[in-house]
């Protein structure tokens, strides 16, 4: 398989378009199919007291062996958003009849915390699941993680700090970002609206450093996934579309562009009539899981 390709689909198609301290405690909901428990990966002590961060954790209804897992990271400018979106995202949840574990997990929002807060928190659930591999019947050697808009920048993150030292890294096996940002110093010069200035002091982006990101390269730097990586990151799909009136598509070409100089295996999907979102249907579900399938489940023998 070549390290790169990019596809050019039509909208038709898109469908439009701190200190810390690890605990282990959980509650089980009753909600039916498919299975779910929540637990808490996290504690954070902060100035008025202990926030703790939770995954939802939902088991493969298969378990003839430890499944892979996917991670599933919320979209919502780090400002807002939760590990429930997963089950209207795509209704990734249905996941679990192809194999695959899942686990969606919360991260401190940036009115709570500035980066890297938000990575160091999936890093951190990442470790707790694998951690708990045996008890939750999951393959730590098989891990992927997927996201939409902040998610997708938080994805990629993940992957590029993958086998490092950043963060608190572990490993995992692949990597799917939908519509994520990179470099928040080229947003506003490459963007088809002034929906929002991402070089304002309020804007998601300056929210999320902690000050206006032009006055904080290094900063941005530090949050931008091309900074870290290198040959050894996991294969990555990434979608975008052209129309994208929030996150410019020019953010994803970049990525893209740094996967190819470091020779990273990858697939781009560029959608030319699609927006920021509209990626929810079946079909986008059976394209993410056939990525997944690809790189994370073992060969039939």
């Amino acid at each position: 398989m070549s390290l790169w390709s990019r596809r050019t689909l039509s909208d038709e198609r898109c469908g439009h378009g701190h200190r810390t301290k690890g605990v282990g405690y959980r509650a089980s909901l009753n909600v039916g199919r498919p299975n779910v428990e929540t637990f808490v990966y996290k504690t954070v002590d902060d100035a008025d007291e202990p926030l703790s961060l939770h995954l939802d954790f939902y088991p493969a209804t298969s378990n003839d062996e430890p499944a892979p897992l996917i991670v599933y990271l919320f979209g919502g400018a780090w400002m807002a958003g939760d590990r429930e979106q997963v089950k209207s995202w795509m209704s990734f949840t249905n996941i679990v009849g192809h194999g695959y574990a899942l686990a969606s997990i919360d991260h401190r929002l940036s009115s709570i915390a500035t980066f890297p807060a938000q990575i160091e928190d999936v890093w951190d659930a990442i470790a707790w699941l694998i951690d708990q591999s045996s008890t939750l019947s999951i393959d730590p050697a098989r891990i992927g993680v997927v996201g939409p808009s902040a998610g997708g920048h938080l994805a990629a993150l993940t992957g590029a700090t993958s086998r490092q030292t950043h963060f608190g890294a572990r490993h995992i096996g692949a990597v799917v970002d939908f519509y994520g940002p990179s470099d928040f110093l080229a947003m506003d010069a490459n963007s088809i609206s002034d929906d929002i200035v991402h070089d304002g002091a309020d804007s998601p982006e300056s929210r999320l450093i902690g000050r206006p990101i032009q006055e904080a390269p290094d900063e941005v730097a530090r949050a931008n996934p091309i900074t870290y990586l290198t040959n050894d990151a996991p294969p990555f799909l990434v979608v975008h579309g052209e129309q994208d009136r929030l996150v410019p598509h020019h953010q994803s070409e970049l990525l893209v562009q740094a996967l190819n100089d470091r020779g990273v295996e990858h697939e781009f999907v560029s959608l030319p009539l699609a927006g920021h979102g509209g990626f929810e249907d079946d079909e986008w579900f059976e394209y993410t899981r056939r990525f997944f399938d690809r790189h994370l489940k073992r060969p039939k023998a």
